[in-house]
């Protein structure tokens, strides 16, 4: 999930020239919204804070001997390669920001290792700031007019890794990627999870009508999934296109579904949905019994 934004709808505070270090009294506390221009007099450098902006930046770092880029590859191949999103040119020698929105952000480490730094609470240099005659700049993710920028939502697994959730390795080796867009059984079968789907109407129908789930349908989806191991992944790429998403919520509903003890029965279910569970086949079996 990405959203386009306008440069100028972030905030931003100066920093002394040919410096990182603020210009203001409170730091980035100072940081408003208004024209760069106003910013640059003097030649001061632009610093843009991420918290206070919805944001969170992967600092990858190239200088002093240090491979973040190699490391940051390393990263992706164990938990997902990373959307596409802004992404500045630092001035160190071939380092740069990714800089995604802060969904999901709860308390992240400070590093993924020794090359890899998280910026949140508190900020970066911005484009067009310049250090020792190498400037800041924006290589991918803005359009043309240099005004707009795409800012993506961080994937579950790098949510669950910076939140400290990971230490080593991901969750799972199921691969949800576009499971919520078109429902392929082999792809996450060996997690149990596609017998569940296959033999449930209320699922399948969740599944499809994502966008135009009630309130008691969505919380009811989570309830099945939810007590199934590695279902998290899952659970987010369905709901992520349910109007009301959000992060924060759907995790406080998949805690409140596991802490609840059983998922909702299949009679419950039919009883509560009978639009939807109809003459469904595991539902008449259950009734016999």
């Amino acid at each position: 999930m990405t959203k386009i934004c306008k440069l100028t709808d972030f905030a931003y505070f100066r920093c002394r020239k040919n410096s990182k270090i603020p210009a203001t009294k409170n730091g980035y506390h100072d940081a408003k919204v208004c024209n760069l221009s106003e910013l640059q007099v003097n030649d001061y450098n632009v610093g843009l804070p991420m918290r206070p902006n919805g944001l969170i930046a992967i600092d990858v770092d190239e200088k002093n001997g240090k491979n973040g880029i190699q490391d940051l590859k390393h990263l992706e191949e164990q938990y997902g390669k990373l959307p596409l999103t802004l992404k500045q040119k630092s001035c160190n020698n071939g380092g740069y920001h990714l800089i995604f929105s802060d969904e999901g952000i709860v308390k992240p480490r400070g590093n993924l290792g020794n090359s890899i730094d998280i910026r949140w609470n508190g900020y970066i240099l911005s484009e067009p700031s310049v250090i020792d005659g190498k400037p800041y700049k924006f290589v991918d993710g803005i359009d043309e007019s240099r005004k707009f920028v795409t800012i993506a939502r961080l994937p579950y697994e790098w949510i669950s890794l910076i939140n400290g959730n990971n230490s080593s390795e991901p969750e799972s080796k199921c691969n949800y990627n576009n499971v919520a867009k078109v429902f392929k059984p082999s792809i996450i079968q060996h997690c149990e999870l596609g017998k569940v789907f296959e033999n449930c109407r209320f699922l399948q129908f969740c599944k499809n009508e994502s966008q135009h789930l009630s309130e008691p349908q969505w919380f009811s989806m989570i309830s099945l999934l939810a007590p199934v191991i590695g279902s998290e992944k899952i659970i987010h790429e369905l709901s992520s296109t349910y109007p009301k998403y959000s992060f924060k919520e759907t995790e406080l509903k998949i805690q409140r579904a596991k802490r609840f003890g059983k998922p909702q029965t299949c009679r419950y279910i039919s009883t509560n949905f009978p639009e939807i569970c109809g003459e469904c086949s595991s539902n008449k079996n259950k009734r016999r019994k």
